[in-house]
């Protein structure tokens, strides 16, 4: 091969290992790496609808739809606030870039037209190429917050389905505050049923507590007997 192209080469290959965010990796462990690359094309990576509907939401509307409701406008309302910082740090990472670009082009200047110390111009050089890198690196965030708001916008979507589901089934539409002693007085009795005793829960009124409670057992006990009655038919 003439010099010329050797050179030519070898800079490519150069120019190929600094672009490359993962050259110490080589050989096998490469190869794997990009195997393994090709998995997080289809990794979700914010909640999924059965965990939504099922943990997130259903927590909630095991005692009332509208406190699920209410629980998925909460969700909504704080991923929008982190699609607004995270479209502020998109843009503040692009202005980062173009600072970045804008040294570069200062210094390739310098080197081609200002200074013949050789000390400062390997420094010129070196600054270039730790700016390229921090280019790259910042480019690469951008990809990962674009990524991170298609995720969030997903999970958007899909508890605005939920609020939308649970819309009809609501006693108190347009209200949550009317929902909140109904809600309130059922998961005292879900936790009472669980061996709890409303710790962690608002203050119930005692003469509605006791009759909560005995109204609780008179079903436990009902549930027992019947159990009884069918278990000696058998």
């Amino acid at each position: 091969m003439p010099s010329n192209e050797r050179i030519e080469a070898k800079m490519k290959k150069e120019l190929t290992r600094r672009s490359d965010p993962l050259f110490l990796v080589t050989g096998q462990n490469r190869q794997l790496l990009n195997e393994v690359e090709q998995f997080f094309k289809g990794l979700p990576l914010g909640h999924s609808q059965y965990q939504i509907r099922n943990f997130i939401i259903g927590q909630f509307e095991k005692c009332s739809a509208d406190r699920a409701h209410r629980q998925c406008l909460q969700e909504i309302h704080t991923r929008y606030h982190s699609l607004l910082d995270m479209h502020y740090q998109y843009r503040k990472t692009g202005l980062e870039i173009e600072a970045e670009q804008l040294n570069v082009r200062e210094w390739c200047y310098r080197l081609d037209n200002v200074t013949n110390d050789q000390f400062e111009r390997e420094r010129l050089d070196l600054s270039i190429e730790k700016s390229r890198l921090e280019v790259g690196m910042k480019e690469w965030g951008q990809v990962n917050i674009k990524k991170a708001i298609g995720e969030t916008m997903r999970e958007i979507r899909q508890f605005k389905e939920e609020m939308d589901r649970l819309a009809p089934l609501r006693k108190f539409p347009g209200n949550y505050e009317q929902a909140e002693p109904e809600y309130w007085q059922r998961e005292f009795l879900r936790r009472f049923v669980q061996g709890g005793r409303g710790e962690n829960l608002p203050q119930i009124p005692e003469d509605e507590k006791e009759g909560l409670i005995e109204s609780l057992q008179e079903r436990v006990k009902q549930l027992e007997d019947s159990r009884q009655d069918a278990a000696g038919g058998e």
